[in-house]
């Protein structure tokens, strides 16, 4: 299955908080590595809607899926 295109205003809002992970908190690498993940699986899991239109049931049940995967 071909990746989903990630909208440019996502993908500029994800590295811009990412960035600020990186420099303003100081997290390391991975740390960061492990969060552009998560943002990325979530992007695709939202079905084509931009990451700013999500609502909070849709972020949840991401978050659920998570979880429950380990």
């Amino acid at each position: 299955m071909p990746a989903r295109q990630v909208f440019p205003s996502d993908e500029a809002a994800i590295n811009a908080y990412l960035d600020g992970l990186l420099t303003q908190r100081k997290l390391s690498n991975h740390t960061v590595d492990n969060y552009r993940r998560d943002l990325l699986q979530l992007h695709e899991m939202s079905e084509d809607i931009p990451l700013g239109k999500l609502t909070h049931h849709q972020i949840r049940r991401f978050v659920s899926k998570l979880h429950a995967s380990g």
